[in-house]
């Protein structure tokens, strides 16, 4: 067999493992496959920038068809995958052709989890495309007001970014605080404050019940489990992501949220891989298989995914990737950060607070151990705390040295 690469999903993760083969010096055929049928482009700008700009947005491009050449790839796009087999090494694609393969790399990513009954309504909205960005750009230069639901990472950027369109914003969520899965209540009510500083309603800790069209008229009604009604121009709703794992349920692959690999980015079957948003992996100390959703963690894993295969084909070394989970923000004008993985047990200890300039440093720890550091509006102090996030300091030996001055 010819040492193909195929590579499922034209994203961030797909198009840098592509790019990290390349530049490793490996010279066989690579073939990348996207379901949409645009050129590979960069997501975090949907919620951010594009969404909050009045021009049209235009495609946040991640290369061009000049580029696709220059790497030699061989591009299906706008074609899904309706399977694999895994012991023929081969994929079936949405348009009959059938691609087999020496090395598989699944990185298709995810889709915006969506309520059913919500679906049909028209002012009714989610974000996950370059499309779905397009569409609520245009509602919005439409209305008034919007309801953001879900106070996520996700939905608070989107609350930012109409917010700066002018819109009237509710953010709603049953969690009692914003980014609360991400960066813990404590800090979470911090960013609440300069939400609602900056005009933003929020109902929190309180449910939707349902949506519905208000008869004759444009507006949407959003009824809570409180029995209170909140009626808007749009709602755009922001309630996290799922793995789209249908085509993978026949493959003998190990899933879970996603599809689980090791810590070289390899599944439990040989010669397939994962990287990016649909790759699930073990955390060390809880054995709680997570996915970590975002632009720095596929773009390190992809480098590391992209050793590994070339490992694979007999170039280089394989190397575990052991790179720290890092995330940001950029919401109502701070960037928000994270190092590490707070888990459900850790304390939150404030190391810094400044409300005038709304800078914030948070500590997670756990059996006197740093786990995790968040912060807002503090990058390079943050950054000068990563190796005892990664060494797992002693939070009184941090506070002693305290690397963030």
């Amino acid at each position: 067999m010819s040492k193909r690469v195929v590579i499922v999903g034209a994203g961030l993760a797909g198009l840098k493992t592509c790019e990290r083969l390349r530049r490793n010096g490996y010279g066989g055929e690579i073939s990348i496959i996207g379901d949409e049928d645009r050129p590979p482009y960069d997501r975090p700008p949907l919620s951010k920038a594009l969404l909050k700009q009045t021009d049209v947005p235009e495609l946040p491009a991640l290369s061009d068809a000049a580029r696709l050449v220059e790497l030699d790839i061989d591009a299906h796009m706008g074609i899904r995958v309706k399977r694999i087999d895994t012991e023929a090494r081969s994929v079936d694609l949405s348009n009959d052709t059938r691609l087999t393969y020496n090395q598989l790399i699944i990185a298709s990513g995810v889709r915006a989890r969506a309520v059913t009954p919500w679906e049909s309504i028209p002012q009714v909205h989610s974000l996950r495309t370059f499309d779905d960005c397009l569409a609520i750009h245009h509602a919005a230069s439409q209305a008034r007001s919007a309801i953001v639901i879900g106070a996520g990472v996700l939905g608070s950027e989107i609350a930012s970014s109409l917010t700066a369109r002018g819109l009237d914003i509710t953010l709603i969520d049953q969690l009692p605080s914003p980014l609360h899965q991400t960066i813990g209540q404590q800090m979470g009510n911090f960013i609440g404050r300069i939400q609602r500083d900056h005009g933003v309603e929020m109902k929190l800790g309180t449910k939707v019940a349902r949506v519905e069209s208000k008869a004759g008229s444009q507006e949407i009604a959003v009824i809570l489990d409180d029995g209170s009604t909140w009626c808007t121009d749009m709602v755009v709703t922001a309630i996290g992501s799922a793995a789209d794992l249908d085509w993978l349920s026949d493959s003998e692959l190990e899933l879970a949220a996603g599809v689980v690999v090791d810590d070289y980015g390899a599944t439990n079957i040989s010669g397939v891989w994962a990287v990016g948003d649909i790759a699930s992996r073990r955390s060390p100390d809880s054995q709680q298989i997570q996915r970590f959703e975002h632009w720095a963690s596929a773009s390190d894993m992809a480098r590391s995914v992209g050793d590994n295969v070339s490992a694979a084909l007999g170039i280089g070394q394989f190397a575990p990737f052991n790179e720290i989970p890092y995330f940001w923000s950029d919401q109502f004008g701070i960037k928000i950060q994270r190092l590490g993985i707070p888990t459900s047990v850790d304390d939150a200890v404030e190391l810094f607070r400044d409300t005038t300039t709304n800078k914030i440093l948070t500590a997670y720890v756990s059996g006197g151990k740093l786990d995790a550091l968040a912060s807002s509006r503090m990058p390079g102090p943050l950054m000068r705390c990563k190796t005892a996030v990664e060494q797992q300091l002693p939070i009184k030996e941090l506070m002693r040295t305290e690397p963030w001055k």
